[in-house]
Parts: structure tokens; C-alpha cells; sequence
């Protein structure tokens, strides 16, 4: 990442729609015509611009508010645009002068119709107005400070352009009810040096306002544009004015300099100091905090960094950026399962640019590519699970000929490898497999110390007739396997799959039997010093639930499990993701999606191979896919979930 790139993220897709709309004023006696710029989506807080002489000021304002929007420098905002329908003396101004204005003087009129009628109709359709701005130049400038005198509260913010101060018989001079009002108001008032009478007016009254101490109770502003005359003075204050109103820069400043001088505690509370003082104006100050995340992890900061993060995303919880930071912190410490995890949780969010998304995701390719297809054990048929005898030279996989997940298929049987300078070579059907050809074998698992093999299988014995796959095992003596015999006190009239042990012989399988919670259930059965196993008991804690829970693998120590289940919650799958679990004081903790390993077909029979620091396990893209097969991965990626696990 660079951060060319990191500026070229932020900006928004701006999704706004413009519309017109007659209104029937029965106070004006007329249709007034009103142009609308506005968002589609609804916001939880916007700003609105009440903008008079709109035939002439929409296009400006529109365009001007929509390009700080898209660039996240202000807030959603809505644009409520005032045709003057050629009556803006009549409408604008607060006495009559017929001498030098004909028809002058309605300014009472105007105002009753925006507080009673426009103003009902503008709060009903965009309900999340939370602030709003009038905006006007020249008569539509004196209309503004008009309202402000005459109406404070009508409004939050009044942008007064070159505004006709001199009316006559100097009307603005008079009382102001400002003094009343709750909030804490706005005001912008500009001119430029080359403003007609404008200029020195705008100075005088300004001058005045605070001399009589009526600025007390509002945010003055003032300024006296060098170089610019009564009209080239409008975009210029406009923009001006949105850059007081939403200090943006200010803001940033205070929010990284609390950090500085107080660390992470005296910024978050600057940050809700801020928030108190401007309210919906202000805006939180993402791409700073970002940034500063990404300088923290420069200087080694990097837990600090992530720690920061964590926090913005929970003030920003529907923008993805601050997860994918995240992600590019821990890819570039190695730390794959948080990378992973992280850009995940970006996409969830979502809203970003088809751009991101496409990056986003190739993130998460490039850390799944650790997984490759184990090439010499993976063929056309669909392969249900491996195991290694501990030197790893030789190794067995269960396999059949049809598709994956089929109940039609021909038996499953298992294979025996050999390698030799590092290369596997299918040798044929285990001993234990050659016979009973009609019936499957499949899950097979090769003890830690390589004495004993578990599978299991359809074959029937003791006069059992059901098909349901039952737990055998074979034992290794004089250099051959001996005949499987089944492992009679687990196996029950149900169904057993995936048997393994940990390193002092302990059997672990999953079963579909009664007193289970769910469509296959693990327990242990420990291991007797005559070799014989004690009754089957249910795992504890939370690994079981009413879910299917299958293909189990143990570590030596017995101190953490992955295994296969299906249907819970943020699986990729629908058919099966592998997960972790770790042993606890009260059992086996909650399980954790393997996010580095599982895609959104099928995924199970996971083997940890202890020496070689390596996992093999199966995959298959569906359910019914034509093909299953074997890969492998180094047992790095499992690493976090056990640190982790140390840690607490």
C-alpha cells in the first residue's frame, strides 16, 4: 500500500437525484417553484440548504455541496433551492422603498411562508434534517440577516453574500431577538473589495453587531474578499462559508494533537468534545485517524495502531476502511488469521468503490495461496481423507470412483503410499481394505505413535445387519497390519465417523446416536491400561451443538481440536467449514472459523503431521461436485488460534 492509494479510497460514491416540485401557497397567494438536490439513500443526520433566488444560485450550490459530500469534507446534505419567479424585490426585502424599488417590501410575507408552509413540507419528506442553513446573496443576503433578526431559530446557519445592508433607512440597525435563541447560530457575512456600496456596509454592520455585543450569542464570521465584486464573490464566499461551517482541517489538527500530547485516552476525548460542541456538523475525522494508524505502524506501533482501528470502526461501523487497514497491518506483520479475518469483515460492511472490492478480494486470494493441492495424492475420483504414518514416508487415503457426496457411489476404499526422494507412489489397497470389497472404508487416521490404525466402515460383524459405518481398527505387529477388528464398546446402532486419538490412545470420534444435540456429536472414549476403551462420554463445553459436528482431529496433547461442521453461523459453507476449538477448565471452547482454510464448498478430515509442521485435509468446491481432493498447508496458519490461546 501506498499512500497515493490510501487518499484515492476515501472519496464516496455519490448517489444523489435532483427533482422540481410546485408548492401552493395559500400565504403568497401563488405557486412557488422549488428545485430539490438530494440523496437517495436515507442519512441518520443531514444538513439542509435553504437557497434563495434558486433559478439563478441551484447550480452553483448543487455542484458545490455535492463535490465536498463525494470527497467526505462535509456531512449528507439536501439542497431546497427557492425559485424567485421574478419577485425577489418583493420578496426579499423587509420594507417598502416604491421610490427607488417598486413593489417592495414583503420580506414578513416571504418569511411566514418559509416557516409555515415550505419548511413542514421540506421536514416531512427528509425527516433527518438536523441542521439547517439559509443561504442568499445580495437582496437574498439581506433576506438571511432579515430571518436571523426577526426569526433566529428558524434556522441554524445564515450565509449572508454581499447582503444589501443599506436598505433603507438602515432597517437591519434595529432590535434583534438573538439574545432568546438556544443555539448556538452561525452567521457568515462577506463582501468584496470591489462591492459597490456593499463593502463598506458589510464592515460597518458587522462593526455594529459586535459593538452592541449581539454577536455574543452567535459564531460571527466576516470577511472582505480581496479582488472580487458583487458577483465573482459568490462561489468564493460559498465555499468559504462550508469551510467555517465544517472545519474540517481544525478538527483534524485538535483530534491528532491530542493523540500526540495524550495518547489514545485524551484523543477520544477530544473527539467527543468536538462532537458536543458542533454537533451534526461535525464530522469524524476518518482518513486522519487512518493515516495515524498507518504512521503508529511505520514507528512499530503496530498493536497500537490495530488498537486504534478497533475503536474507529466501532464510531464508523458501516465504513470498511478502517478493517481493511487493519488487514494491510497484520498481512505485512504475517499475520495471516487477523489479515484474513479483517479483510472479511471489510467486505461484510461493503459500500466501497467495484475497485476496492476487487483489491479487497485478491488480498484474501494471496493469503489463501499458502494452499495447494497435494498433486500426488488427489486424483479423478473423490478423495475422502488422508493419514501418515509418523516418519511420513508412507501414507493412506481413502477413496471412490462417482461424485462427491452422493449416496449412489461405489465402496470406498483406502490406498497405500510410499514416498521415496520425495516422490509418492500409490502402491495399492491397504492389507486391511483388500477384503470385504462390497462394503466402504473410508476416514482413516494413523495413531501418533504409528502402532495403530482406525477407520471406518460399512462391514457387519456379530450379526449386525445395518449399513451404517461402524469404528475399526487395525494393529501393527511384526511388520504388517493385522486384521481390522471393530472397536466394539464405542460403536453403537447409530452411525460413527472420523475416529482418532490423541498421544496416550484416547478415541475421539463423532456419532449420530441418542442422548446426542445435533446431527452428529463428538465424544471421547478414554483408553483402559488392558488397551480397551471406557463408555463413549459427549465432549463438554460448547464444541457440540444442534449442528452436524464430523471429521475431528486432535492434537497430541489433547489441548485443541479442528474438526468439520455445517450450518453455523458465518460459515462460508453450507456443506461444511473446518474449525478450532480449544480444551478449557470447563470443557472445549466456543469454536472459531478457520477463515484461512475454508472455502465455500465442502471442507473436512484435517491431519496435523507433527514433525513436518504441515496439515493435509480434503476440499471439494460443492457438496455434489464431480471431484474432491487433497490439500495442504503449513501448520502456520493454525499458529494464531493456538497463540491466542496461550495468551488467555
Amino acid at each position: 500500500m501506498v499512500f497515493g492509494q490510501v487518499i484515492n479510497i476515501l472519496a464516496q460514491e455519490l448517489d444523489y437525484d435532483t427533482k422540481e416540485m410546485e408548492i401552493e401557497s395559500a400565504i403568497l397567494m401563488e405557486n412557488r417553484k422549488i428545485q430539490f438536490y438530494y440523496p437517495k439513500e436515507k442519512s441518520d443526520a443531514m444538513v439542509a440548504f435553504y437557497v434563495l433566488d434558486g433559478n439563478w444560485n441551484h447550480d452553483l450550490v448543487k455542484g458545490t455541496i455535492g463535490h465536498w459530500v463525494k470527497w467526505d469534507l462535509m456531512p449528507k446534505a439536501v439542497v431546497v433551492s427557492i425559485d424567485n419567479m421574478g419577485k425577489r424585490t418583493r420578496d426579499l426585502t423587509p420594507t417598502k422603498d416604491d421610490e427607488r424599488f417598486p413593489g417592495s417590501g414583503g420580506a414578513n410575507l416571504f418569511l411566514q411562508f418559509i416557516a409555515e408552509e415550505l419548511q413542514p413540507k421540506i421536514e416531512a419528506e427528509f425527516e433527518n434534517v438536523q441542521y439547517k442553513v439559509i443561504v442568499g446573496h445580495s437582496f437574498g443576503g439581506l433576506f438571511s440577516l432579515f430571518t436571523l433578526k426577526k426569526q433566529p431559530d428558524l434556522f441554524d446557519g445564515y450565509i449572508a453574500i454581499s447582503p444589501s445592508i443599506w436598505w433603507k433607512d438602515k432597517y437591519m440597525y434595529g432590535d434583534f431577538n438573538t439574545s432568546e435563541s438556544d443555539k448556538n447560530l452561525f452567521v457568515h457575512i462577506t463582501a468584496g473589495t470591489d462591492d459597490r456600496g456593499n463593502t463598506q456596509a458589510s464592515k460597518d454592520f458587522v462593526a455594529w453587531l459586535k459593538k452592541e455585543g449581539i454577536s455574543n450569542s452567535m459564531e460571527l464570521h466576516s470577511n472582505i474578499v480581496d479582488g472580487e465584486d458583487h458577483f465573482s464573490n459568490v462561489p468564493i464566499s460559498l465555499h468559504s462559508a462550508l469551510k467555517l461551517l465544517f472545519p474540517k482541517q481544525k478538527w483534524n489538527s485538535e483530534v491528532i494533537s491530542g493523540y500526540n500530547t495524550g495518547g489514545f485516552t485524551e484523543m477520544k476525548k477530544g473527539v467527543d468534545k468536538l462532537k458536543q460542541d458542533y454537533g451534526v456538523r461535525f464530522l469524524f475525522p476518518l482518513d486522519t485517524l487512518l493515516s495515524k494508524a498507518l504512521t503508529l505502524h511505520q514507528e512499530g506501533k503496530s498493536n497500537e495502531a490495530t488498537v486504534l482501528l478497533d475503536w474507529v470502526q466501532t464510531q464508523q461501523e458501516s465504513n470498511y476502511q478502517p478493517s481493511y487497514y487493519s488487514g494491510y497491518i497484520f498481512k505485512s506483520l504475517k499475520d495471516n488469521h487477523r489479515a484474513m479475518e479483517s479483510y472479511r469483515n471489510a467486505l461484510r460492511i461493503g459500500g466501497m468503490p467495484d475497485r476496492m472490492k476487487t483489491v479487497i478480494e485478491r488480498e484474501i486470494n494471496q493469503l489463501q495461496s499458502s494452499v495447494k493441492k497435494a498433486a500426488n495424492f488427489s486424483t479423478q475420483q473423490v478423495e475422502t481423507s488422508i493419514a501418515f504414518e509418523p516418519n511420513e514416508t508412507i501414507a493412506y487415503v481413502s477413496r471412490h470412483v462417482g461424485k462427491w457426496g452422493s449416496r449412489e457411489n461405489p465402496p470406498s476404499k483406502i490406498y497405500k503410499y510410499r514416498s521415496k526422494n520425495d516422490v509418492w507412489k500409490l502402491e495399492g489397497l491397504t492389507s486391511f481394505s483388500l477384503e470385504h470389497t462390497q462394503d466402504s472404508d473410508s476416514d482413516i487416521f494413523i495413531s501418533y505413535d504409528g502402532r495403530e490404525a482406525f477407520f471406518v466402515s460399512t462391514r457387519t460383524y456379530d450379526g449386525k445387519e445395518d449399513a451404517n459405518p461402524d469404528i475399526w481398527k487395525s494393529t501393527f505387529q511384526a511388520g504388517i497390519w493385522s486384521k481390522p477388528e471393530p472397536v466394539r464398546e464405542v460403536n453403537s446402532l447409530g452411525y460413527e465417523a472420523s475416529p482418532v486419538t490423541d498421544a496416550i490412545g484416547n478415541l475421539y470420534f463423532s456419532s449420530i446416536r441418542d442422548g446426542g444435540k445435533g446431527l452428529g456429536d463428538f465424544y471421547v472414549a478414554k483408553r483402559n491400561p488392558d488397551g480397551s476403551y471406557s463408555t463413549p462420554e459427549l465432549l463438554k463445553g460448547e464444541v457440540n451443538g444442534t449442528s452436524g459436528e464430523w471429521n475431528l482431529m486432535v492434537s497430541p496433547k489433547a489441548d485443541w481440536i479442528l474438526f468439520e461442521s455445517s450450518g453455523r453461523e458465518g460459515a462460508l459453507s453450507g456443506y461444511g467449514d473446518l474449525y478450532f476449538s480449544k480444551k478449557e477448565d470447563k470443557g472445549w471452547s466456543k469454536p472459531e472459523h478457520v477463515r484461512e482454510l475454508n472455502t465455500t464448498g465442502s471442507d473436512l478430515n484435517i491431519r496435523y503431521l507433527p514433525n513436518s509442521k504441515r496439515l493435509f485435509f480434503i476440499s471439494s468446491e460443492q457438496l455434489e461436485n464431480i471431484d474432491a481432493d487433497v490439500y495442504q498447508v503449513d501448520f502456520e496458519v493454525i499458529e494464531p488460534y493456538i497463540n491466542k490461546m496461550k495468551k488467555k
